[in-house]
């Protein structure tokens, strides 16, 4: 079902009309989301949204247990710093400590106004709680 949306058959004044493709416009530049993919047949208890996450880049496979991994899609207007904050946070959603292996997916590398997917894994630290 495809649903649409006509302003100028809206018994509305300029003004609100303004307002509506403001918070239109608005809604479609929300800030970026996480989706979260779980590896581990263990399920880890969320932290808080805000909890600590290192970014690690080399560790030891005897150190960590990979858990999942999380997705974020960066849209033009997005800084590389909300994006690090979305991922983090979705690493604290699925109990994560840390984030590695940060990659970027271009879905059209030709096009500099397609959006960017971030993907990291998430991992328990084995040192940490287990």
């Amino acid at each position: 079902m495809k649903i649409g949306l006509n302003l100028n058959t809206l018994n509305i004044g300029e003004n609100m009309r303004t307002f509506l493709l403001l918070f239109l416009l608005f809604l479609s530049c929300a800030a970026p989301k996480a989706s979260l993919l779980r590896y581990s047949e263990t399920v880890y208890p969320a932290k808080p949204e805000d909890c600590a996450v290192e970014v690690v880049n080399e560790i030891k496979a005897d150190d960590f247990l990979l858990i999942g991994q999380v997705k974020v899609t960066q849209d033009v207007g997005y800084s590389q710093d909300k994006v690090l904050k979305e991922l983090k946070r979705g690493c604290c959603l699925m109990g994560g400590d840390a984030l590695m292996n940060i990659k970027q997916q271009f879905t059209d590398s030709s096009n500099p106004l397609m959006p960017v997917i971030w993907i990291a894994d998430v991992i328990k630290m084995k040192s940490v709680g287990n």
